[in-house]
């Protein structure tokens, strides 16, 4: 966890290729763990999670918020780290599938966050989500502690809008973590969603997030987020005007993604089978950074 520190860390990082070469190892346990899950992701996600896994102290046992987590490979990468997440999001994830609960320790938070086991072992026989022989094998696992390791974190399910963290105490997390999340609010919503999130974090931890990026404020409709500008950014994420950045680089790790052959062929299968994504069809043609944040609540 983080110590207390009279001098809280801000920093701004636009992301590009050249983090994947110097986080090479990070990157490549990424990509492993995800196929161990059966996991793809957008084309920026790599570099988002490298990124989030270097700058976010969050050792085992600590607890770890991840916002907007959906069912994306943050939070089990956390729990595969002995970590223990509190995953919030506004979507219904009540059924989430026994791939993962098979792993790790999942629970809701409240009741309705999360279906029993049994339950949902039976909804996915019935639609077909399960061959038999997996439904064999996960009937074998209902009742214990699931597919856990001694070194596993556990992930709590809890469905919550960002900018209402009723549920959650005041600074009892030790960390909070978003991927390509929050700019998918409202921007006039996005300083009360920080406020909540400041409200949970404990003094002295550790805020990182990542978003799309701008070198003015515009909406990708395609992704259905914003982009924001360093300006922006700063104020809605309640930074200093001083913070570092590496907003003056903007058109040239822009064109480095462009041009970037592992980010390409890391597309996921999904984007090539509709118009209606954040990669119409397929075709590669990035229109926007990532960028990540990374604030410290003083201590």
């Amino acid at each position: 966890m983080n110590e207390p520190s009279a001098a809280p860390i801000e920093s701004i990082e636009l992301l590009g290729p050249a983090l994947l070469d110097s986080e090479r190892q990070s990157a490549d346990a990424v990509l492993r763990f995800a196929r161990s899950l059966r996991m793809s992701f957008g084309w920026h996600y790599l570099l988002d999670l490298v990124w989030t896994n270097r700058e976010l102290p969050a050792p085992p046992r600590s607890t770890v918020l991840d916002a907007g987590a959906g069912v994306g490979i943050m939070q089990w990468l956390l729990a595969e780290r002995g970590v223990n997440v509190i995953s919030v999001d506004r979507i219904d994830r009540s059924r989430l599938s026994l791939r993962f609960r098979a792993r790790y320790n999942v629970v809701g938070l409240r009741k309705g966050d999360l279906l029993r086991k049994r339950r949902a072992l039976d909804l996915e026989a019935h639609n077909g989500a399960l061959k038999m022989d997996a439904v064999r094998d996960a009937r074998n696992l209902v009742g214990r502690k699931l597919g856990l390791g001694h070194s596993r974190g556990s992930v709590t399910i809890h469905r919550s809008t960002l900018d209402h963290l009723a549920a959650i105490p005041d600074a009892s997390v030790d960390g909070i973590v978003s991927i390509s999340s929050l700019e998918h609010n409202d921007l006039d919503n996005i300083p009360l969603v920080m406020q909540e999130l400041w409200r949970v974090l404990r003094p002295g931890a550790t805020l990182t997030a990542t978003v799309g990026a701008g070198k003015t404020d515009w909406y990708h409709e395609p992704s259905r987020g914003w982009c924001f500008s360093e300006a922006t950014l700063k104020q809605a994420f309640g930074l200093s005007p001083s913070t570092p950045s590496n907003y003056d680089q903007y058109d040239e790790i822009l064109e480095a993604v462009r041009t970037n052959e592992e980010l390409r062929k890391g597309l996921a299968q999904s984007y090539f089978r509709s118009g209606n994504n954040g990669m119409p069809w397929g075709k590669w043609d990035p229109q926007y950074l990532s960028v990540g944040i990374r604030r410290q609540k003083p201590g």
